[in-house]
């Protein structure tokens, strides 16, 4: 159940920001309140969990965030020491 809390909250976040309704650091702030270990999932894949990621909660939202507000490219900054496969893979997937 927290898990699809913190893709619906990273999802409210996401349409926040985009209409105007908070700026970056007040979205910054909304992601505080999602334990760490539930973003970014960067290893889920389409379809399938990876690397404790059950679901690619930011690749979830650019793919939102483009849907619905017809962006054609979005910035996903990954801050981990590794490499975020799974973010990766969607974005292919979607191009």
């Amino acid at each position: 159940m927290a898990l699809i809390l913190a893709v619906l909250v990273l999802l409210r976040a996401t349409v926040a920001f985009l209409t105007g309704a908070c700026n970056l650091f007040h979205l910054i702030q909304i992601l505080k309140f999602i334990p760490p270990h539930f973003l970014p999932g960067h290893h889920a894949e389409r379809g399938e969990g990876a690397g404790f990621c059950i679901f690619n909660n930011v690749a979830v939202a650019a793919a939102a965030a483009c849907a619905e507000y017809g962006l054609e490219r979005v910035v996903v900054v990954d801050y981990d020491v590794h490499h975020g496969n799974g973010t990766q893979v969607c974005a292919w997937l979607r191009a």
